[in-house]
């Protein structure tokens, strides 16, 4: 008896550190490929989520700041080098702003075709106010709505913006907004941010 439990908690233990491995995996390939932070006004920052060559699609309340649109957005590269933006487009009621920059050794991601149903495990990354990498959270999807897709973990500040991944490394949902009290974070799904790019 006592090696079948030693047996079982060894394979739970390799199993653990399978999920967690790839999740580090995906999370450092976001970081190193697909993530650029952006510096809003040299006042605060955001995430932005490279989707196509050149191009940025971030959180639209990251760019308008005190219903103004900001000054000065540069998306700062892997090398701490701030590289200037041009707004493309931008959308208050689904919460997306397109943005273009050269950015050269930086990938776009590819995109999920349709969101995720509940209870799949998501990774948000992005760049939370304080530290300089970004971080990364792992969730569970909770519920999907029409222009919103929830999951069960919060959202730090600056992760708005920011990408919800799948474990296959596709775009399922750009980060927009958290709830700490209810401890949720809500993303726009794919499928708005898909019409939004006009795909």
């Amino acid at each position: 008896m006592r090696r079948l439990t030693l047996t079982i908690l060894f394979v739970f233990a390799a199993c653990v550190t399978l999920i967690a491995s790839d999740w580090a995996n995906v999370y450092a390939t976001l970081k190193d490929n697909h993530v650029v932070e952006l510096r809003i006004d040299n006042a605060y920052r955001c995430t932005g989520v490279i989707i196509k060559v050149d191009t940025i699609i971030s959180a639209a309340h990251c760019i308008i700041h005190e219903d103004m649109v900001a000054q000065v957005v540069e998306v700062v590269n892997r090398f701490e080098q701030a590289i200037p933006t041009k707004l493309v487009r931008l959308s208050t009621a689904l919460d997306l702003a397109l943005l273009t920059a050269t950015l050269p050794n930086h990938t776009p991601i590819k995109l999920a075709t349709l969101s995720p149903p509940s209870a799949t495990e998501v990774i948000a990354v992005g760049f939370h106010t304080s530290n300089p990498s970004p971080d990364a959270t792992v969730a569970h999807v909770l519920q999907m709505f029409p222009d919103r897709l929830i999951v069960d973990q919060p959202y730090q500040y600056g992760y708005s913006g920011g990408p919800l991944v799948n474990s296959k490394l596709e775009l399922v949902g750009i980060n927009v907004r958290t709830d700490f009290t209810r401890g949720i974070g809500l993303s726009v799904p794919i499928e708005l941010v898909r019409w939004f790019l006009g795909d």
